[in-house]
């Protein structure tokens, strides 16, 4: 009985550490600004941005993506679909990955495996250029 209660334990919090972290994905750098929803570029902060394969909602705008090794993260605004990749903005992949802005340090590559979870719109008003903090 005494190990039936340990592996119980032990299930449940391995359970609730994946639910933390969030879900587990490959991130790609994209190179250039584009939003198919109409975000015009000189209302947010073009370096942090998403590119997701689900639909962009008023629901789901704001992600926090983390790296895994590293546990640096950064919120991001979902502003466009892409067709199957999860695609950042350049410099929010080169800050995850290596810790440095592109334009401090700018480095190459592809895919790296990071999480993400949706988290609430208020969390990214801080990437919107307007007053209101809101999209117009």
């Amino acid at each position: 009985m005494r190990t039936s209660t340990t592996v119980v334990a032990a299930s449940f919090i391995i359970f609730e550490c994946a639910a933390v972290q969030g879900t587990r994905i490959s991130v790609t750098p994209h190179a250039e600004y584009s939003s198919s929803i109409g975000v015009l570029g000189c209302k947010i902060d073009t370096n942090r941005v998403t590119y997701w394969p689900s639909s962009v909602s008023c629901d789901n705008i704001c992600v926090r993506v983390s790296h895994v090794d590293s546990g640096r993260e950064l919120n991001l605004l979902k502003i466009d679909q892409s067709s199957g990749a999860y695609d950042v903005s350049y410099d929010a992949w080169n800050y995850l990955s290596f810790g440095k802005y592109a334009t401090e340090s700018p480095q190459q590559g592809g895919g790296v495996v990071m999480t993400y979870k949706e988290v609430h719109a208020s969390d990214c008003a801080h990437l919107i250029n307007t007053a209101s903090k809101k999209l117009p």
